[in-house]
C-alpha cells in the first residue's frame, strides 16, 4: 500500500509518524511519500519539503514563506501524480491542505483528513467544501464527528494522540524528582509558543508574569519553560539568562528540551499559550490560564471579520461550547494580554482553593474523555490506521486493483 501524508508542522509529523507506525504494523510494505519533518523521515519517508521550512502563523508570516509553500505544493502533487498513492493523509494545516486536498481527490486519491481544522468555529463554509473531496476525517474532539456527520462528511472520533506521546501515567512526584525539586519548592509552567513568532510575542509578557505572580503567591518557585526542537536553544537561553538578573532569590528559572510533558507533569499551575498545549495541560491535569496575542493582521481579522466570539482554547472546546456555557479555564487574549493581567489571573487561581480544586476535577473529566477514544479498542494511532486502511482498500476494491 502506498500513502502520502502531508505533516507540515512539528506536532503534525509527530501524530503523523505515530499513524504511519501503526499502519506498517499492519502492512509490513507500506510505501511512504509526502512532506514531513524528523518523526516521519525515521519512520521511512523521503520529503519534497520538510515541516520546518513550512511551520508558519498569521498572514505577515504566511506572505513572507508564501514561495516555499507554493513550491511544496507542487512537489507534493507532482509526486502524488508520478507515483499514485493508495490514500492521502493530510494533518491539520488548512491554510495549505484546502488548496492540496481537492487536487489530490481529483486524481482520484481518497483523502483522509487528520486531525481537522475547526472549521466550526472560524469558517463553517468550509464544511460544504470539504464534503466535495474529503472521504474521511478523523476527529480528535469527541463533539466534532456530530458536526461533519451533519454536513455529510464521513467522520470518527479516534481520541487523542497526546495520550501516546505525554507522560499521562507518570506520578507527579516522578516528574519532579526529574527535574530535582525539593519538597519545599512550587512549580510553575510557561509555554510561550513553539515558533520563533509566538515566542516573540509572548516571551516578555510570559516572563514578566511568571515573575510577578511568584513574587505574589511567595515561596519558592521554579519557572520550567519547555523550548520547542524547532526554536535556537542558545538564543533563549541567552535571553533567559539577561531576564533571570532581574529575579529575586527565591525564584528559579529553567529552560529544558525535555518537552512540555514532562514541565506539565511536574507544575502546581502552568501559564500556556493558546493551542495544543492547553489539551497537553489538561490531559495532565495542570490548572492553567490560557493567553494569546497574535499578529496585528491577524488580531484585526478577528476582530472586524470573524463572527466567533467564543474560547479559543481547546482545553475550553473540548466539550463543544456553546453560548452561556462556563470556561473551563480562563483566556487572556488580545491587547488585554499583559504581563499585570497574565499575572493577576495566575495569582486569582492559584489563591482560591475551591476554583483550582474544581478546575482539576474537570480536567480530570477531560483526561478521562480524551483517553477513552471512540471505542476503547487500542489507541488513537492504532484506530486512525485502521480507518486509513478501510479506506485505501475500498478506493482500491471499487477501482479493481488487489495492491497492498
Amino acid at each position: 500500500m502506498r500513502v502520502l501524508v502531508s505533516a507540515a508542522e512539528a506536532s503534525a509529523d509527530l501524530h503523523a509518524a505515530q499513524l504511519v507506525a501503526a499502519i506498517r504494523r499492519r502492512i509490513p510494505s507500506l510505501e511512504l511519500m509526502g512532506i514531513g519533518g524528523k518523526h516521519l523521515e525515521a519512520e521511512g519517508l523521503r520529503p519534497v519539503a520538510r515541516a520546518a521550512d513550512l511551520a508558519v502563523m498569521g498572514s505577515v508570516e504566511v506572505l513572507s514563506r508564501l514561495p516555499t509553500i507554493r513550491r511544496a505544493g507542487r512537489n507534493l502533487l507532482a509526486e502524488a501524480q508520478a507515483r499514485r498513492p493508495d490514500v492521502a493523509v493530510l494533518v491539520d494545516y488548512p491554510g495549505f491542505h484546502f488548496r492540496i486536498g481537492p487536487q489530490l481527490h481529483a486524481m482520484g486519491i481518497p483523502v483522509v483528513y487528520f486531525i481537522p481544522p475547526k472549521v466550526w468555529v472560524w469558517r463553517k463554509s468550509r464544511l460544504q467544501a470539504m464534503k466535495s473531496w474529503v472521504s474521511r476525517v478523523l476527529c480528535i474532539l469527541p463533539f466534532e464527528p456530530k458536526i461533519y456527520d451533519e454536513a455529510g462528511i464521513a467522520a470518527e472520533f479516534i481520541g487523542s494522540p497526546l495520550i501516546e506521546e505525554l507522560p499521562v501515567r507518570m506520578p507527579r512526584e516522578e516528574a519532579r524528582a526529574h527535574f530535582r525539586l525539593a519538597s519545599d519548592v512550587r512549580a510553575l509552567a510557561v509555554l510561550p509558543g513553539s515558533r520563533p513568532s509566538e515566542m516573540k510575542r509572548h516571551w516578555q509578557p510570559f516572563l514578566d508574569a511568571a515573575c510577578t505572580f511568584c513574587e505574589m503567591a511567595g515561596g519558592k518557585w521554579v519557572v520550567l519553560l519547555p523550548i520547542a526542537a524547532t526554536l535556537d536553544l542558545d538564543h533563549w537561553n541567552a535571553q533567559a539568562d539577561s531576564w533571570a538578573r532581574r529575579l529575586p532569590p527565591t525564584v528559579e528559572i529553567r529552560l529544558t528540551r525535555e518537552g512540555s510533558g514532562m514541565a506539565l507533569r511536574a507544575a502546581d499551575l502552568a501559564l500556556v499559550k493558546s493551542g495544543t498545549a492547553t489539551l497537553e495541560a489538561g490531559v495532565l491535569e495542570c490548572p492553567m490560564v490560557v493567553a494569546y496575542r497574535p499578529g496585528k493582521v491577524t488580531s484585526l481579522a478577528v476582530k472586524h471579520l470573524l463572527r466567533y466570539r467564543g474560547p479559543v482554547g481547546l482545553v475550553n472546546l473540548f466539550r463543544g461550547w456553546k453560548p452561556g456555557d462556563a470556561y473551563l479555564a480562563p483566556e487572556v487574549l488580545h491587547e488585554e494580554m499583559t504581563a499585570e493581567r497574565l499575572s493577576a489571573e495566575l495569582h486569582a487561581l492559584f489563591s482560591d482553593r475551591e476554583r483550582l480544586d474544581r478546575m482539576k476535577h474537570d480536567l480530570r473529566e477531560l483526561r478521562e474523555v480524551m483517553m477513552s477514544g471512540a471505542n476503547g479498542h487500542g489507541g488513537p494511532s492504532d484506530r486512525a490506521a485502521a480507518a486509513v486502511i478501510e479506506v485505501a482498500r475500498s478506493s482500491l476494491s471499487s477501482a479493481g486493483s488487489p495492491r497492498e
